[in-house]
């Protein structure tokens, strides 16, 4: 088992190559922000896709640190690697026996983090270059509803419906830390790695952690205020510059809320079919935390919603007192294709411009590079 790419199998999908004409763009990754704009996201279309052999859904989603490779998990129990530079599928790993969700890439990407849906509770660490288990994470003792690898360092959180969290260390078995609650919690990382923030549906409200003071209890608490009626909320997840949380659930809105202030603000998804699956994978920020992409369906089949942070204003604002916020309405919606194909995650990287999805198929998402290079000149030249 390795990451060799299947050439006869594949085509060049690199983020800033024009398969078409051999163009390029000059984009180091220190400039990726440049380019994510209003016009150059709107120009994103499906460059390659990877249909389930069994039909099944796609329930989660994980980039790697460099970019290169694309982890997903499925409800026929296997965690399949894509080679992101030519949407190749790499490695088919099957977990028959234990099930798989929430897969996460470690800070080597060689191995990973899955919970388990079958059998046991069981958080496990597997060698995907020895096809083998590195080490198991026991503990919790009911469905495990999130897991985020921290981003620096090799700690690792965990929730499930047994009301706990739990921190880990992949060098160790053990537990490192364990915060009782007396609901569900879901949780993130900020992306600094010194906070964590917990979303209790419960109670509609946010908790913030810092990690060196865990004994103490969250510092801050954020009650969510939005219009009735109430959502099922189930995912969290800040913003790339850490002032913002994304909450997901399965109302035709997502919640926005600020880090500091704790005021909501709210962004109007398009869904004709309710949610289904992992609603925490189903929206992304891009890398300079001015856009969002959400899933989303109309009568014509999937779709995938781009707003624009910049437009929020007061008025989506909503502090409990009407039941009429205004909301943020997308800019722009890129077409998936048929009615049976909705999708239910997405994940923008944080390397390339470079957006994949996921239902029954894997899509990657890449813009239109003569697009971009006109636009750039536009912006350069002015327009004639």
């Amino acid at each position: 088992m390795n990451y060799s790419n299947n050439s006869n199998n594949s085509h060049n999908v690199d983020a800033y190559s024009n398969t078409q004409n051999n163009n390029s763009i000059n984009t180091p990754q220190n400039t990726l922000k440049t380019f994510l704009t209003t016009d150059n996201l709107s120009t994103l279309k499906i460059l390659k896709s990877y249909k389930n052999p069994q039909n099944k859904k796609f329930s989660s989603l994980s980039f790697d640190d460099s970019g290169d490779y694309l982890l997903s998990t499925s409800e026929d129990n296997n965690l399949m690697v894509f080679n992101c530079l030519s949407g190749s599928l790499d490695i088919t790993q099957g977990s028959k026996k234990y099930g798989c969700n929430l897969g996460r890439f470690t800070h080597y990407n060689k191995n990973i983090l899955f919970g388990s849906t079958m059998e046991n509770d069981t958080i496990r660490y597997l060698s995907l270059e020895e096809s083998k288990f590195i080490a198991y994470f026991i503990g919790h003792t009911n469905k495990v509803i999130s897991l985020e690898m921290a981003p620096f360092d090799d700690h690792f959180l965990t929730s499930s419906f047994d009301k706990t969290i739990r921190l880990w260390d992949l060098r160790s078995h053990h537990c490192q830390a364990l915060i009782h609650n007396q609901n569900p919690h879901y949780v993130t990382f900020e992306p600094n790695g010194r906070i964590f923030a917990t979303l209790e549906p419960i109670t509609s409200s946010v908790h913030l952690y810092d990690l060196r003071s865990l004994g103490r209890g969250p510092f801050q608490s954020i009650p969510l205020n939005y219009p009735t009626p109430s959502p099922k909320l189930s995912g969290i997840k800040f913003s790339p510059d850490s002032k913002k949380l994304l909450i997901s659930g399965d109302s035709d809105y997502n919640i926005l809320v600020d880090a500091f202030s704790g005021s909501c603000q709210y962004l109007r998804r398009t869904l004709s079919t309710p949610c289904e699956g992992n609603l925490g994978e189903d929206s992304t920020f891009t890398p300079d935390s001015k856009f969002i992409i959400g899933c989303g369906n109309d009568p014509q089949g999937g779709i995938l919603e781009i707003f624009n942070l910049d437009q929020l204003t007061n008025n989506n604002s909503h502090n409990g007192n009407s039941s009429s916020p205004s909301y943020l309405e997308s800019i722009q919606k890129l077409r998936i294709g048929s009615l049976e194909d909705i999708p239910r995650v997405c994940k923008f990287s944080t390397r390339r411009f470079q957006l994949a999805s996921g239902c029954n198929e894997i899509n990657f998402w890449l813009p239109d590079v003569g697009s971009i290079e006109r636009n750039q000149q536009q912006q350069q030249y002015g327009s004639y």
